[in-house]
């Protein structure tokens, strides 16, 4: 979709952050963490 728009350098740098294995892969941050909500909206009719 956006691969066009992406520099061989945003490429190589998006490629590490993604692999689980890179020591420099969002996997391996200490401050990364996934954050997941539901809502629940109530309603009285008067």
């Amino acid at each position: 979709m956006f691969a066009e728009r992406l520099t061989a350098d945003d490429t190589a740098t998006l490629d590490r952050l993604l692999d689980a294995q890179d020591a420099a892969g969002l996997a391996q941050r200490p401050d990364m963490f996934l954050l997941k909500a539901r809502t629940l909206h109530l309603a009285h009719r008067v």
